[in-house]
């Protein structure tokens, strides 16, 4: 029992990050009515910040205080920066395109950071202490205990703000009705700009107490954000006291998951512990928060209405596609195989796009998982050549419908939710498949890939 409660308290370090990243989604939603995916990549931002300036990656070296001050103006510094460059311009966009926005911010930051300071996960230096203390008798590290306090204190604080104080008022004003906050005499791009730096600095400052104790990484902090989207569901997109202790929670359960993996009667795979658990039971959570919080999930007051725009009447298509096709035909055959190996990319690419057309200009909503829907079906291939024979065509075919069922099985996991919304399941869907059945080397094709034969 003592070994349980230790793993719990350990959890308290991922926890408190994830609550902070959840809080963060909270104001952002408040804000400007977008659901900030990037919200994981600003605590890796911030991370990565505060080791260059402690350890003179860029300059010399800065003290603890001045590397954290100057961390904070530059989160407080780029928070305005995404503010003008992806929400104020999109202001009158429709909800789809903001989230667009959001994810373009997120995929900037990673590829930004992993260019500057690589791939390779960075010890960041502590800020907090390193001592340990005796609690319930397991000892924990004392660091666990005041990030979680931080959060806590800091989540206070910010409702006391939102609750008590003028800008707060403002904030719920402008996010139930816009037009009512304009005649009101509010700005909303105001409003939005000043909750956006809020919830960079606040995160940011988190980040950079947690950096030592869950490491810098350009690859698993921006996922954080899965975690955080799912606490942020059941706090319904508004209450900070509870997306602050369901980011707790879960920090708290993913440490106990982990614990429980290295028993006896936990399921393994040539005994080890199969890979992707903690996203599949992110997903599992996420789906558990849609189907308890989806019908009663709050809508912004927006300037603009929230349907798309009017897709123009397809006229003459044969003879658009015709020269096109032709013209791809020849290469296929008669360019140099790398130029035939780009042709061929861009086609699978082209395929892919279609299902965006299909779920975004047809249904009006926004998926991520359609590449691992791809992939899914393309492991399935593999499988189905090396394990039962089957090739060409028959392997084809049973792998879409597969893909089909898994696709279905994902979208039922979201049938009370609409919009924007959406995009939180088929996220957590989309990396639970990658870390669950891709990695799996037994399902997938692990860290060496899966042959397929070509088709005859």
């Amino acid at each position: 029992m003592d070994t349980v409660f230790l793993f719990a308290l350990l959890g308290l370090g991922t926890g408190a990050l994830i609550a902070m990243i959840a809080v963060g989604v909270v104001l952002s939603w408040r804000g400007s009515g977008t659901i900030n995916i990037a919200a994981g990549a600003v605590v890796m931002v911030a991370g990565y910040l505060f080791w260059s300036l402690r350890t003179g990656f860029f300059a010399p070296a800065l003290t603890t205080p001045a590397a954290i001050v100057v961390t904070l103006l530059a989160m407080a510094l780029l928070a305005v920066m995404v503010e003008f460059a992806a929400v104020k311009p999109l202001r009158s966009a429709s909800p789809l395109a903001k989230l667009v926005a959001s994810i373009g911010v997120l995929l900037l930051l990673q590829a930004v950071v992993q260019l500057v300071f690589g791939t390779a996960p960075l010890n960041s230096p502590a800020v907090l202490t390193d001592s340990v203390v005796q609690v319930g008798g397991v000892t924990v590290p004392v660091a666990q205990l005041i990030l979680a306090a931080v959060v806590v204190v800091i989540s206070a604080a910010l409702a006391a703000l939102y609750r008590f104080t003028r800008f707060g008022i403002a904030t719920r004003a402008a996010s139930e009705s816009e037009r009512s906050a304009v005649l009101a005499g509010l700005s909303p791009s105001s409003i939005s700009l000043a909750n956006s730096v809020l919830a960079y600095v606040t995160a940011g400052f988190v980040g950079i107490l947690a950096a030592s104790i869950v490491g810098v990484s350009a690859s698993t902090l921006p996922l954080l954000v899965i975690p955080a989207l799912a606490a942020a569901l059941f706090a319904g997109f508004s209450s900070i006291w509870i997306a602050c202790a369901a980011g707790l929670l879960i920090g708290m359960a993913e440490s106990l998951l982990s614990y429980a993996s290295t028993m006896d009667w936990f399921p393994t795979q040539d005994g080890i512990t199969p890979p992707g658990l903690q996203q599949l039971t992110e997903f599992l959570l996420i789906v558990i928060a849609l189907w308890w919080k989806g019908s009663t999930l709050p809508q912004r007051g927006e300037f603009v209405g929230r349907s798309l725009p009017a897709v123009p009447r397809q006229e003459h298509l044969l003879r658009r596609v015709g020269p096109v096709f032709v013209v791809g035909a020849i290469a296929l055959l008669v360019l140099p195989s790398d130029l035939r190996q780009a042709i061929t990319t861009g086609l699978v690419a082209t395929v892919l796009c279609l299902s965006f057309i299909v779920i975004m200009g047809y249904v009006g909503q926004l998926s991520v998982v359609q590449l691992a829907l791809a992939g899914f079906a393309a492991f399935a291939v593999s499988r189905l050549g090396t394990e039962f024979g089957l090739g060409f065509p028959a392997a084809p075919i049973i792998a879409v419908l597969v893909a089909t069922a898994l696709g279905v099985g994902i979208g039922a996991a979201a049938l009370r939710v609409r919009g924007v919304t959406l995009v939180v399941v088929t996220l957590a869907a989309a990396v639970a498949i990658e870390q669950f059945v891709f990695a799996n080397s037994e399902w997938g094709g692990g860290q060496t890939g899966a042959p397929v034969a070509s088709p005859t």
